[in-house]
C-alpha cells in the first residue's frame, strides 16, 4: 500500500494489506436472556468462506466455547450477569482470538418468576384470556406455555413487569396443567408449575322461574344445565353485563340471584370462572308485575307444616288456581277472605333458602317471582335453669336446646309470650329469655323461632312461686376473717332447691341450707367485713328486695390474768379486750354465768367456787363467743 501527495509521485516505502476471504453476515438467536445465564444461543453465519479452528463467544469479558452445530451453524450458552442491559457480544477464533465479527449486542433482563394466574381454569376449547401474575416479565414478544403447548404472538403480551395477558391454548381433555412464561421467544421458560385446569365448558338449558318482577333486586333464579363447576368464580349473568355470583348446588344446577332490570327478555349465561360464558343460555324475562307479593313467616322448620299466609299488595285483581311452589315442590293455596292466600310449607330436604313462586291455572301462570323461604332443623328445648322465677316475672331464663337459628326468638311460657329485646339467639344451643309475669304454679316454656308459626313442643316445665322475703338475720353479727360462722335468715316463701342461696353484700353468696319456708341457714363468707346486708334467691338468679343487716367486727382478743385461782372460789379476775367496744360483754366460768364490771377496755369478775379442774372462759358479746 503507497501513498501520493501528487497523484502521480508514490512513497519509496509501502505496507501491506491481506485481502482475505469474507466473514459473511452473523446472527444471533435469541437476542436476549435472563440474568441467571443458561441460555442456548444459536449462531449462523450467511456469505461465509472462512474456515474456523476454534470458535468462542466474548460476552463483555466473559468468554465461552462455541459448539458447531453442522455447516455454518454454531451454539454457546450465556453465562450468568450481574446487571440487567446490553453487553457486547464478540465472536474470536482460534489461539490468538483473532475477532471473526464486528461487535453483536446481547441484552440480560431480569430472571423471571410466575406466582399465580387468574381465572384458574378454563374451557377445554381454549381461547380464555388468562393473567399470569409474577415478577420480571418484559420484552415485547412473550410466550406463555400451557402443560406442552405454546401461545405466542398476537395470543400473549407482557401488560405490566408482573402481568402477562395470555389466550389459553385448545386442550385434548379436562385437567391441571402447569402455565410458564417465556421472554426471549422460548429458549428460557419460568419453572414455578403455577397450575391451569382445564375443564368442560358450562351448558344452561334452562332457568326457573322463567320470569322474574322488574325493577326489584335479588330475585332467586335457579339454572339449569351441565358442568357447572364449583367454585369462587362460578358466576351468572343476565343480558350481557349483568353478572352476578351464582350458588352451586351441583353440576347441573346452580342458583342466582337477579339484578334489578327493566321490563323485557334477556339470556341468562353461566361461567365457572368468571370469564368465559355458557355456548348456550337460557331466557328471563322481567315482567312488570300487578303487586307486591310477599310470605310470612319467611322460615320454618325442615319437618315442614308451617301455615304461610300468601299476600300482595298493590293489586285487586282476582285470582284462581293459585299454587305455591317451594322450589320444586308444589302445593294449593287457599284464597283468604280478608285477602291473600294461605298455603302450607312442605318438608324440605335440608336447612336452607330455597325460591318460592306463586302461579295460577292449569298453565302455571307466574304472579310472583324472586321470593324466598328459608328451612331450618327443627329445634328442640332440653332443660332450663333457673328452672323456677317469681310470679312477678323479670326472671332471665337460659332455656338450652338445639338447633336455634335466625335473628328473632319467641319464648312461649305457658300462654304467655316474650320477644324482642325480652327474647335472643345467643347460640345453636342457648336462648335466653325474661320470664313474664304469672301466677303461681307449673308451665311448660317452648321456642319459636319464626314469629309464632310453629313452637316446640318439649314440655320442659317452669314453676312460678311467691317472691322470697327476708325479715331478719340471727346472730347479727359476726367476727370478721372466720370461715364457717353460721347464721340463720328468717323470712317467707322460702323453697327447698338447689338454687336456694344467700348473698352478704354484693357479690358475696353462699349456698343455702333449707329449713323451713321461713328460715334458711347459711355460712357467712370470710370476706365479709362491714354492716352488709342479707338477701335470700330461691333460684340463684331472683334476689329478694327485703334484707336484713348482718355487722362483721374484728375479732376481738382477750388477755386474762391471772389464769389460775382457789377452787372455794373468790379471785378477783381481769380481762383485758383487745378489739371490742360494744357493751354490754357476759362472762362465762366454766359453764357459769357469773357478773361481770367493764372499764375502759377490760372487764373485770369474781371467781365462783368450783371442783378443782381446768376451765374454759369465753366472753360473749351479743351471742359471738370469744374464748
Amino acid at each position: 500500500v503507497d501513498v501520493s501527495n501528487n497523484g502521480m509521485d508514490w512513497s519509496a516505502s509501502g505496507g501491506l494489506f491481506q485481502y482475505e476471504a469474507s466473514s459473511g453476515v452473523w446472527t444471533l438467536s435469541p437476542s436476549r436472556g435472563p440474568l441467571s445465564g443458561g441460555t442456548s444461543i444459536a449462531l449462523s453465519v450467511i456469505g461465509s468462506s472462512a474456515t474456523y479452528t476454534a470458535l468462542y463467544c466474548v460476552f463483555g469479558a466473559n468468554e465461552v466455547f462455541a459448539t458447531t452445530v453442522g455447516g455454518d451453524a454454531y451454539v454457546c450458552i450465556a453465562p450468568s450477569a450481574t446487571n440487567v442491559g446490553g453487553v457486547t457480544l464478540r465472536l474470536t477464533d482460534g489461539a490468538d482470538r483473532r475477532q471473526v465479527v464486528n461487535d453483536l449486542v446481547f441484552e440480560y433482563y431480569s430472571t423471571s418468576e410466575v406466582v399465580g394466574v387468574t381465572p384458574c381454569g378454563g374451557s377445554v376449547s381454549g381461547g380464555t384470556v388468562v393473567s399470569v401474575i409474577g415478577t420480571g416479565f418484559s420484552g415485547s414478544a412473550p410466550q406463555c406455555r400451557f402443560g406442552s403447548t405454546v401461545s405466542s404472538g398476537d395470543r400473549a403480551r407482557v401488560v405490566t413487569s408482573s402481568v402477562v395477558a395470555c389466550l389459553s391454548p385448545a386442550a385434548g381433555g379436562a385437567g391441571g396443567v402447569a402455565v410458564e412464561v417465556s421472554m426471549n421467544g422460548g429458549s428460557d421458560f419460568t419453572q414455578n408449575r403455577v397450575q391451569f385446569v382445564y375443564g368442560a365448558s358450562a351448558r344452561v338449558i334452562s332457568v326457573m322461574p322463567s320470569r322474574g318482577t322488574s325493577g326489584v333486586e335479588g330475585q332467586i333464579v335457579t339454572v339449569i344445565g351441565s358442568d357447572f363447576a364449583h367454585g369462587s368464580d362460578l358466576s351468572c349473568r343476565f343480558g350481557v353485563n349483568g353478572s352476578v355470583s351464582a350458588l352451586y348446588e351441583s353440576s347441573s344446577l346452580v342458583m342466582c340471584s337477579a339484578p334489578s332490570r327493566g321490563a323485557g327478555a334477556v339470556r341468562v349465561d353461566v361461567s365457572n370462572n368468571g370469564v368465559d360464558w355458557s355456548a348456550t343460555g337460557g331466557r328471563y324475562e322481567y315482567e312488570v308485575t300487578d303487586g307486591v307479593w310477599s310470605v310470612s313467616p319467611s322460615r320454618g322448620p325442615v319437618s315442614g307444616g308451617t301455615p304461610i299466609l300468601v299476600s300482595v299488595g298493590g293489586s285487586a285483581k282476582a285470582y284462581s288456581g293459585v299454587y305455591c311452589v317451594f322450589g320444586t315442590t308444589e302445593v294449593a293455596a287457599t284464597a283468604l277472605s280478608g285477602g291473600g292466600y294461605s298455603c302450607t310449607a312442605p318438608s324440605g330436604v335440608s336447612a336452607g333458602g330455597v325460591s318460592v313462586r306463586v302461579v295460577e291455572g292449569s298453565g302455571r301462570r307466574e304472579l310472583s317471582s324472586g321470593l324466598t323461604y328459608e328451612y331450618y332443623t327443627d329445634a328442640a328445648v332440653v332443660g332450663l335453669l333457673p328452672s323456677t322465677g317469681m310470679i312477678s316475672g323479670g326472671t332471665m331464663v337460659s332455656v338450652f336446646g338445639t338447633s336455634f337459628s335466625g335473628s328473632s326468638v319467641e319464648c312461649r311460657f305457658g300462654t304467655s309470650v316474650v320477644r324482642g329485646s325480652d327474647a335472643r339467639v345467643l347460640s345453636s344451643t342457648l336462648v335466653a329469655c325474661v320470664s313474664p309475669a304469672s301466677g303461681s304454679g307449673v308451665v311448660t316454656v317452648e321456642v319459636s323461632l319464626n314469629g309464632g308459626a310453629d313452637v316446640t313442643v318439649d314440655n320442659v316445665q317452669y314453676e312460678y312461686a311467691a317472691s322470697a322475703v327476708v325479715t331478719g338475720v340471727t346472730p347479727s353479727r359476726g367476727s370478721h376473717g372466720q370461715d364457717g360462722q353460721v347464721v340463720t335468715v328468717v323470712g317467707g316463701n322460702f323453697q327447698h332447691g338447689t338454687g336456694l342461696s344467700c348473698r352478704f353484700g354484693v357479690g358475696m353468696l353462699s349456698r343455702g341450707r333449707f329449713l323451713a319456708s321461713s328460715l334458711v341457714e347459711c355460712a357467712v363468707p370470710a370476706q365479709a367485713r362491714g354492716n352488709v346486708s342479707v338477701s335470700v334467691s330461691n333460684n340463684g338468679v331472683d334476689w329478694t328486695e327485703s334484707f336484713a343487716r348482718f355487722e362483721v367486727v374484728s375479732s376481738v382478743r382477750a388477755t386474762m390474768t391471772p389464769t389460775a385461782g382457789a377452787a372455794s372460789g373468790g379471785t378477783i379476775v381481769k380481762i383485758a379486750v383487745d378489739g371490742g367496744s360494744v357493751m354490754p360483754y357476759a362472762v362465762d366460768f366454766g359453764g357459769v354465768s357469773v357478773a361481770m364490771s367493764w372499764s375502759g377496755d377490760e372487764l373485770s369478775f369474781t371467781m365462783p367456787a368450783l371442783s378443782v379442774k381446768d376451765v374454759s372462759v369465753n366472753v360473749l358479746w351479743q351471742g359471738v363467743s370469744e374464748r
